[in-house]
């Protein structure tokens, strides 16, 4: 599979932090990993 791309989203820095439960946020959704919830960056 050479010249295949790739995302892992194990390996992405959070953008940011959840307010109400403290999980991590991912972009481009920054939606909390753990409890769901849409927070802002």
């Amino acid at each position: 599979m050479e010249g295949t791309l790739f995302y892992d989203p194990q390996q992405a820095v959070p953008a940011c932090f959840c307010p109400r439960c403290g999980g991590e946020c991912y972009a481009p959704t920054f939606t909390c990993i753990y409890c769901e919830r849409r927070a802002t960056a």
